[in-house]
């Protein structure tokens, strides 16, 4: 079983939960909170998820490797708008 209870899913490269860090749990993907990095209650209120507010909001990853493929990829992310 993986970092907070999640099992890893062969195939997948990256998984960046957001629960307040920038951990990639499946791989060595972990990204850069920028200084001042907000975060709110998530969907469930368990727990603290990232505030994105425009472009000041985006978190650098230091790709390790071959183990993404920024030319093919698929995201999947909840969103809940203001």
């Amino acid at each position: 079983m993986g970092l907070l209870g999640q099992t890893p899913v062969a195939g997948r490269r990256a998984y960046w939960r957001m629960e307040n860090n920038a951990l990639d749990i499946q791989g060595d993907n972990t990204g850069i909170l920028p200084p001042g990095a907000a975060f709110v209650p998530d969907r469930n209120g368990t727990g603290l998820a990232y505030r994105v507010n425009g472009a000041g909001s985006r978190i650098p990853v230091a790709v390790q490797g071959n183990s993404l493929d920024m030319r093919r990829f698929t995201v999947s992310a909840w969103v809940k708008p203001d």
